[in-house]
């Protein structure tokens, strides 16, 4: 699954419709010095705070494994 960076308001749409077939998916949103990982490949969005983007990506690709 790619993953895709968005913007906070694309995140706030992921998070409130986040079982839409649409919204499935994995994604990185920049929030000034951190970054925000969400899984939503199964429809739950979890989200998590990271440092780095780096970082944010090896998250997300270990969490869809």
């Amino acid at each position: 699954m790619d993953i895709k960076t968005i913007s906070t308001d694309q995140f706030s749409d992921v998070v409130e419709n986040m079982k839409n077939p649409q919204k499935i998916g994995l994604y990185l949103i920049p929030e000034g010095k951190i970054w925000v990982a969400c899984d939503n490949s199964t429809g739950d969005a979890w989200t998590e705070e990271f440092k780095s983007r780096p970082a944010a990506v090896e998250w997300l690709k270990k969490s869809t494994k």
